[in-house]
């Protein structure tokens, strides 16, 4: 989640058509004609467009929050994981030739990159069979199965370290709940083994908001957020939101998801144990990321038309607080 203040920047020239001036002036670097519509935004700034006939996807993010060179990293990793064969989304080159163009708006600068569109629809967890399941847990083997022949350039260090860090050394209110949190996940992850099998790329966020279904084949979208971890990560957050159901380790849909898995890599019953400790350390790293979100004060006019967007993340933020004191004083 990008700062509000940032977000409500480039929200507040939407106009009653769903076109903003700053998606307009960054698609002028691939194209004259077609006016982005926004999507969303959250963790960036995500437009539908016409180019060249072909509805497209315009994505950017403040220079504040992305880096070039992060984004550079990753469009060259779609390329990669399209030469073995998944389906992901791929940059289409500006008409300078570049895959990521920087360019300086009235808004600041931003970072745009232009991507195709995957076919396909976006299915809820509720509603998938345990063959489904099955066949979700295969793309995640597959994946990471790839993931093993990534080139060192493309790699990228583990964030988590960095998470517990920042936990530990936060000055704020909570202060005291979150070094504990942080010292216990710290404790935990101590005990996971590093080994090839079982830690090194991961996407970071599988959900079923981020595959496009296409029949029997399927796509995967936003690697915006790639890392280094353990690949059971993965499988916690992918099935966060079965989770939330109340499902446990020996849940049928789990199960079904932990054999389509199977299909490409190991999976023991220590990784899958693990999964809860996977949940709290990327409940944490969210917890961070909202409260550096909420930081800074907007203007009347963005506390007002944010209202709604402001209380679901406080929220978030008061249950987690809740949720982690209960669980140390136990």
């Amino acid at each position: 989640m990008m700062k509000l203040a940032t977000l409500w920047m480039v929200d507040r020239t939407v106009d009653g058509t769903w076109r903003s001036p700053v998606a307009t002036e960054l698609f002028r670097r691939w194209s004259d004609d077609g006016e982005p519509l926004m999507l969303r935004s959250s963790a960036n700034f995500v437009y539908v467009v016409r180019y060249r006939g072909e509805r497209s996807v315009l994505r950017f993010a403040h220079a504040s929050e992305r880096s070039r060179e992060q984004i550079e990293q990753e469009m060259r990793l779609l390329g990669w994981l399209d030469q073995t064969g998944l389906v992901v989304n791929l940059p289409i080159p500006s008409r300078a030739g570049e895959v990521v163009e920087s360019v300086e708006t009235a808004s600041g600068m931003f970072h745009a990159v232009l991507l195709t569109a995957l076919p396909g629809e976006h299915l809820d967890i509720e509603s998938l069979a345990p063959s489904e399941f099955d066949t979700w847990g295969a793309m995640v083997g597959r994946l990471h199965a790839s993931f093993n022949d990534l080139p060192g350039d493309l790699r990228r260090p583990p964030d988590w370290p960095g998470v517990l860090a920042a936990a530990s050394a936060d000055q704020g209110p909570s202060a005291g709940l979150l070094a504990r949190e942080s010292a216990a996940l710290e404790r935990a992850l101590a005990r996971l083994p590093l080994e090839c099998d079982t830690y090194g790329p991961i996407h970071t966020d599988l959900e079923l908001d981020n595959l496009l279904w296409n029949g029997d084949r399927f796509g995967m979208v936003d690697f915006d957020e790639y890392t280094t971890g353990w690949r059971a990560a993965d499988i916690a957050k992918a099935l966060n939101d079965l989770f939330d159901l109340g499902a446990g380790l020996d849940d049928p849909r789990l199960r079904a998801f932990v054999a389509g898995y199977r299909s490409y890599l190991p999976l023991d019953d220590d990784a899958l144990a693990a999964l809860p400790t996977f949940t709290r350390l990327f409940d944490l790293g969210m917890y961070l990321r909202l409260q550096r979100a909420l930081a800074d004060p907007l203007d009347a006019d963005g506390e007002r038309r944010l209202a709604a967007l402001i209380g679901r993340l406080r929220a978030w933020v008061e249950r987690y607080e809740q949720r982690t004191a209960a669980r140390h004083q136990t």
